[in-house]
């Protein structure tokens, strides 16, 4: 399978290199696989751990819309409550209580969905129940987000990088908006699909 990767291919021809790698083929294929993955730099490591974190919002985003629509926060919900001046997020969610919810307190752009990581908070309603039960799936703890370093027998902390969750807005309103309808004689080449 290496000699068949395309060149271009760098880091796919690198995990099947280790994959084949003599010092690995005596090893199980789940701690092959394992010291295969952590051959890859840990910057790109990190970057495939908040792809499948965003693909998790991505997913928990579209299920709350797809049952809810664009309704005013719900109970057990998660909204931005922002101090003026103050940059920091974390420290302002706020879970919506029954009588909030009642009372439509917060519309719907004012609801966030956190990005799972460490020190994250996820909602307390059935949304929150399926985002633990998504990544369960997955075999990820939806609350200690950690990157191993380097292949070692023990995990112990020196050896893991914490991956810190974060809150993205459901829903966004632009604001200053400006957009211009340009129509030429012709269309441009690059305006127009091949099919």
């Amino acid at each position: 399978a290496h000699s068949l990767m395309p060149r271009s291919r760098v880091l796919e021809r690198g995990l099947l290199r280790r994959l084949s790698a003599k010092e690995n083929s005596a090893l199980p294929p789940a701690e092959a696989a394992r010291a295969a993955i952590l051959g890859v730099p840990l910057s790109q490591r990190r970057l495939f751990a908040h792809a499948y974190f965003s693909k998790v919002w991505n997913v928990m985003a579209s299920e709350r819309l797809r049952r809810y629509g664009a309704a005013p926060a719900r109970h057990g919900e998660l909204v931005l409550l922002r101090a003026e001046g103050e940059r920091g997020r974390r420290d302002h969610v706020h879970v919506v209580s029954e009588a909030e919810a009642a009372a439509c307190s917060f519309k719907a752009t004012r609801v966030v969905l956190p990005l799972p990581g460490a020190n994250a908070q996820y909602p307390q309603d059935e949304l929150g129940a399926v985002y633990r039960s998504l990544l369960a799936h997955d075999g990820v703890d939806p609350y200690e987000a950690v990157l191993e370093l380097a292949a070692t027998s023990a995990q112990d902390c020196d050896n893991q990088v914490l991956l810190l969750g974060d809150y993205r807005p459901l829903l966004l309103r632009p604001r200053r908006l400006e957009w211009t309808l340009l129509r030429g004689a012709r269309p441009c080449r690059h305006d127009t699909l091949r099919t």
